[in-house]
């Protein structure tokens, strides 16, 4: 059993719902070797006796289950409208994996804290750009534009010039449109989570607290905002679903399918990841590539 089929079956590995003895030792035996692994399920232990010894039993509002199914049938029409002749998809469909994180990160942020959501970060510019919605009452919901956005949140960027920057607690996230991303706040770790195409850079001078981190699908961006030294890379989304990473400064690491292994990119190296992997090779980066970004200063 390799890392991404570990990390599938924890939830139900820590909650004691795997009754197969020899998928119980195939998990147990890919734990006792991989270091990673093991730090995946120390973190899904810690979350699951967090909600246990806060929350308690849960009730859902009246209704929720009838607002949800309708939603999910909503977009089922849509999408399956917006199919092109042939076969093909108009848009890559991302969302069902940064749905189900973000629902399950502003939910529990809610609930932890007593619907009292703590901010993730700041409007630095151009907040004319954004769009800012919030996960209440089943449902998410667009809330006015202020200068505090507040984790858990979504944020949908509208295209065009000129582009938008979010000043986060370890660093500044400046975010080329059209484009929808959840910011979630976790203990080691802002998340960034894209639920269609679009582009990201961030940049940070180091010791900020918590890393920095991307998803796209099965895609990972990691970038360690806790250590010494300046960090700058820019997170690019395809309609594919294709994540392309470039690093202006210090260093990324990515994971994702088809390898066992992350991949490190070095400064003045880009990598691009399919969905359905394995990584493609570092290649050198082209000429200006993080020009719209910096110009956002």
């Amino acid at each position: 059993m390799n890392c991404e089929q570990t990390r599938e079956c924890l939830s139900e590995y820590v909650d004691g719902e795997i009754q197969n003895p020899v998928e119980k030792a195939e998990i147990e035996a890919h734990l006792a070797v991989c270091g990673a692994c093991r730090e995946a399920l120390a973190r899904a232990r810690k979350f699951t006796t967090t909600v246990i010894q806060t929350v308690g039993p849960l009730r859902p509002k009246e209704g929720f289950k009838d607002r949800v199914m309708a939603r999910v049938k909503s977009r089922s029409r849509r999408a399956s409208k917006a199919a092109i002749p042939g076969g093909e998809s108009a848009t890559y469909p991302l969302w069902p994996w940064a749905l189900g994180a973000a629902l399950v990160a502003a939910a529990g942020i809610a609930i932890l804290l007593g619907g009292r959501v703590p901010p993730i970060g700041s409007i630095g510019r151009n907040p004319n750009m954004l769009k800012i919605y919030r996960y209440e009452g089943g449902e998410w919901r667009e809330v006015p534009v202020s200068a505090r956005i507040p984790a858990g949140a979504r944020v949908e960027v509208a295209g065009g010039e000129p582009v938008p920057a979010i000043e986060l607690e370890n660093g500044r996230l400046v975010l080329q449109g059209p484009a929808n991303v959840s910011l979630l706040a976790r203990e080691e770790a802002i998340v960034a989570v894209f639920s269609s195409a679009g582009r990201a850079f961030f940049a940070t001078s180091g010791k900020a607290g918590r890393r920095m981190e991307f998803e796209a699908g099965r895609v990972t961006v990691r970038i360690d905002a806790d250590a010494e030294g300046e960090k700058a890379a820019d997170v690019t989304v395809a309609p594919d679903g294709t994540v392309t990473c470039a690093v202006r400064t210090g260093a990324a690491v990515l994971t994702g399918p088809g390898s066992q292994r992350p991949v490190v990119i070095a400064e003045g190296f880009q990598v691009s990841w399919s969905q359905n992997g394995p990584p493609g090779k570092p290649a050198a980066i082209p000429p200006d590539v993080f020009g719209w970004a910096l110009s956002a200063r």
